[in-house]
């Protein structure tokens, strides 16, 4: 007589800014309705999500967290780095700048919550995660993971787990221009979406049998009023991101769209607006997902 046999599920957060909080929203459905991943992957902002959840805060544990800390972790500015790039620019120093977000206070943030948690170490999470960020130099793809004895180096990809999970984090959340490279063992790593804006693939090597992708990015939608240097470069990003992730998110079973193209990279005021679309996003598609994850309905 057969033992009942228990898919193990998978679940990739895309990047997106501020739009990460849609992500919260997203795991309260899933929540209610008795979905918890096995596995959980993200990229930059959906880095920071899958990196809370992982070390087992839920999502209304995450929500209150983002609230509290999103304004100053993102608004992390550098005001005098760039007075003396402007003025450089002016004098002809050639003064060279590689972002003016320092990051510091979202890594603060992180560490301070994985040490009251007791997982610092990413193979100290609760629920295996993968974080993946690039390094700008080799242009290769350095996959932070809980646990990679089954996972192979390849010509484009690393595999690390050894390192603390705030700095894991803090690499896939550092976009060009933006945030400042985050230099890890003698490596300059950016934002993850670069090459991977939504990590299914790397969920299925770990073990998952069904994978749930989440993606806020660009969808071929119009986004009006992108007027600054900052929308401009994470527009740039998201569009290149889009067509990198065609063949990617085809490998999911089941690929949510909460479209919420709408907000900016930086627009801290919509956060409680995005998880709420996250939520119905979720909900109203829950029968759907739960088809695809082979997951009865009732």
């Amino acid at each position: 007589m057969g033992g009942v046999f228990f898919l193990r599920i998978g679940l990739a957060l895309s990047g997106g800014g501020i739009r990460g909080a849609v992500h919260i929203g997203v795991l309260k459905a899933l929540e209610e309705n008795g979905i918890i991943p096995n596995y959980i992957s993200g990229t930059s902002s959906g880095s920071i999500i899958a990196s809370l959840y992982s070390v087992g805060l839920n999502s209304h544990e995450i929500e209150e967290l983002f609230k509290n800390n999103a304004k100053n972790m993102i608004l992390d500015f550098d005001f005098s780095e760039l007075f003396m790039y402007v003025k450089s620019l002016m004098l002809n120093l050639h003064k060279n700048i590689d972002g003016f977000i320092k990051g510091d206070r979202i890594k603060k943030v992180l560490s301070d919550t994985f040490n009251y948690r007791g997982c610092v170490h990413i193979k100290q999470m609760g629920i295996p995660v993968a974080i993946p960020a690039v390094d700008i130099n080799t242009s290769k793809m350095v996959m932070f993971v809980s646990d990679k004895k089954n996972l192979l180096d390849k010509d484009d990809v690393i595999y690390d787990d050894d390192i603390d999970v705030a700095t894991a984090v803090r690499a896939s959340i550092s976009m060009p221009v933006i945030f400042r490279p985050c230099n890890v063992k003698g490596r300059k790593l950016v934002d993850g979406g670069i090459k991977n804006s939504i990590p299914v693939e790397v969920l299925r090597q770990m073990g998952a049998d069904k994978v749930l992708a989440v993606n806020l990015g660009y969808a071929g939608k119009v986004v009006p009023d992108i007027d600054n240097v900052l929308e401009i470069a994470f527009q740039a990003i998201d569009i290149m991101s889009y067509q990198i992730s065609k063949p990617i998110v085809k490998q999911a079973d089941y690929v949510l769209l909460p479209e919420v193209y709408d907000v900016k990279l930086l627009e801290v005021s919509r956060i409680s607006e995005c998880i709420e679309r996250g939520y119905e996003a979720t909900i109203k598609k829950m029968p759907n997902i739960k088809m695809a994850l082979g997951i009865a309905n009732g």
